[in-house]
């Protein structure tokens, strides 16, 4: 578990075992089965054990439950809640799921919603100067399984609204580079099973790393640095947004039976959209990566081990994102520029007016633009060798991660 070099108060405190107790109101328990009913309408709906982003968004949800209320009763309570939830989930026939690590996100999610539900039911219970710590507790819990089950419907919707993609122009492009990165990552998985297993795992689990530092972040009081909570809710509505200018789907979808063993020669001039009919949008850009890369940016409040784990766990992503199928290279490559305009903005160690954030939030707009346009519309396309291609690609990760690190720097200035 993630946790700083210096020791703050936690988020929430413990009542005093003495503390009178209060009778329950005819409203308290309508409100307190209200929520138990919205948990369990919920779990039968979406089905949460069959959606690995949201069942491992909820496993997220018990870990920052048992960060934040230091308390094994409470653990215990929570467990016992999620239990009985599985077993009605069981009961009424509802799906389980089979990706790779649903045991532990089946079971993690039933935990996850345990642990809101009860966190829940103390928010009623409490008294009106304790209920705001509770509802503080129950947003750092529970906002990346909203997230996620948010981002579930979003590339649903975002199908609908963009029958079209651009996926021939995006892999036109990888190609100018002189491989096809998602077709040759997918090649080696097929060959060592065991690495994509430990790939698929981290993919998997992207929920519930991403809920564990957003509730550390917040119950070390690092929002005051930066406000990391709103910057991975922006990323997610900033990202169904660009969806609409570049729609792809990733070549899983679009050349099937095609993918990873016999990569198509697309000729690079082709550029023009074409229809798919599949009820997946991914990008771009890749929001995967983007919540990862965000995590990975923040590490340096924390310990040398969460600063090492964060970059591997992003490699890990990074290969899983290819080798799956599920996004191409320049989909990695464009969320830079994303995540830098939204350090910038949510960046509250650096002053409004600063030039390296004022230069961050222009050269991250301007970068994005330019390569979903390019895109679009055939221009990247047009690269005269692979140099080029290359160039193109590294200097955007170059110049962002400068400007990540002067405005990290600017930061720690004005603190110290």
């Amino acid at each position: 578990m993630l946790r700083s070099s210096v020791d703050d108060p936690p988020v929430l405190e413990t009542p005093p075992h003495g503390a009178a107790r209060r009778s329950i109101t005819l409203q308290q328990y309508l409100e307190i089965a209200a929520i138990a009913l919205a948990a369990l309408l919920f779990a039968t709906i979406v089905h949460v054990s069959t959606q690995a982003y949201i069942a491992f968004g909820l496993c997220g949800s018990f870990v920052g439950h048992v960060y934040l209320r230091q308390d094994w009763r409470e653990w215990l309570a929570a467990a016992l809640i999620g239990a009985a939830y599985a077993l009605i989930y069981r009961l009424v026939g509802a799906p389980f799921g089979t990706y790779v690590g649903a045991a532990l996100g089946t079971m993690g999610a039933f935990a996850g919603i345990g642990s809101l539900v009860f966190l829940g039911v103390k928010a009623v219970l409490s008294c009106p100067s304790d209920r705001s710590a509770y509802i503080d507790a129950i947003v750092a819990a529970g906002i990346v399984p909203a997230l996620a089950t948010l981002s579930i419907f979003s590339v649903s919707i975002a199908a609908d609204l963009t029958p079209r993609t651009y996926d021939y122009s995006v892999y036109a492009f990888d190609r100018t580079l002189g491989f096809e990165p998602s077709f040759q990552v997918g090649q080696l998985f097929a060959a060592h099973p065991a690495l994509f297993t430990v790939c698929a795992c981290a993919y998997n689990g992207m929920p519930l790393f991403l809920a564990t530092f957003i509730v550390v972040w917040h119950a070390r009081g690092l929002r005051t640095h930066f406000d990391f909570r709103m910057a991975a809710v922006s990323l997610g509505v900033l990202g169904f947004l660009l969806y609409q200018v570049c729609p792809v789907s990733g070549p899983i979808y679009r050349f099937e039976s095609l993918f990873p063993s016999s990569p198509p020669a697309v000729l690079p001039a082709f550029a023009d959209p074409t229809f798919l009919k599949t009820a997946i949008r991914n990008g771009m850009p890749s929001l995967h990566v983007g919540w990862v890369l965000l995590c990975v940016c923040n590490t340096r409040t924390f310990g040398i081990l969460p600063r090492i784990f964060a970059p591997v766990f992003l490699l890990l992503t990074v290969l899983a994102t290819l080798g799956s199928g599920e996004h191409y290279f320049i989909d990695l490559v464009v969320v830079v520029p994303v995540c830098l305009i939204l350090q910038a903005v949510w960046s509250r160690g650096v002053d409004l007016t600063s030039r390296y954030r004022l230069l961050s939030i222009l050269t991250g707009a301007t970068m994005t633009v330019l390569w979903l346009l390019a895109l679009r519309f055939g221009f990247a396309l047009r690269s005269p060798s692979i140099a080029v291609s290359w160039f193109a690609v590294l200097s955007t990760i170059a110049v962002c991660s400068w400007l990540q690190y002067m405005l990290a720097r600017t930061a720690v200035a004005n603190h110290s």
